[in-house]
């Protein structure tokens, strides 16, 4: 009986760990959409990228962040959608260190305008994120595989909603504005 029992608690936590890891992550999308400006300029503000790919790749985040939070939501392929998100907050995290390292202490843009969150912080938030989807990794939940009939319209919906919602400065001025040049 007691085995039974713990196997029902790990359950409900995982089951809240998803809910609240996949909120989390809605979140930071729709936040980072709603100021989508400053996150551009943040990403720019590195030159890693020209102006032009800064606006695009700022928009990649954040379908990246909605989708998987849709998944984590669903309870869609729990492992998997756990790993990349593993992944991704990974390479969030080397690049936080890297703001870190360059003495750059201004607000990352992880929550958007929402709120101002150092990169200091922003490594805290995303290192106990980490630990919970690498939890779910080991624990997950009753996940559902849904048919790629239905999964491929939602991913091409929300993809198609970011970029219509908010089109990059350059789809709509073309390289040539004075601004990229």
């Amino acid at each position: 009986m007691p085995n039974h029992c713990h196997i029902g608690h790990l359950q409900l936590a995982s089951l809240i760990v998803r809910l609240l890891v996949g909120c989390l992550f809605v979140v930071s999308a729709i936040a980072k959409l709603w100021g989508v400006d400053s996150f551009e300029v943040y990403l720019y503000s590195f030159a890693f990228f020209p102006l032009s790919i800064s606006l695009v790749a700022a928009r990649v985040v954040i379908v990246a962040e909605l989708l998987l939070g849709i998944t984590f939501l669903i309870g869609a392929w729990q492992t998997v959608t756990s790993v990349v998100a593993s992944l991704l907050l990974l390479v969030f995290n080397v690049f936080l260190c890297y703001a870190l390292i360059i003495q750059r202490h201004d607000s990352c843009q992880c929550v958007g305008q929402i709120v101002s969150i150092s990169p200091t912080w922003s490594l805290v938030k995303n290192s106990v994120l980490l630990l919970l989807t690498l939890f779910l990794t080991r624990h997950p939940h009753h996940s559902i595989r849904p048919r790629w009939w239905i999964w491929l319209p939602i991913s091409v919906g929300v993809t198609a909603t970011i970029f219509i919602l908010s089109v990059p400065d350059c789809w709509m001025f073309g390289s040539s504005h004075e601004a990229y040049n």
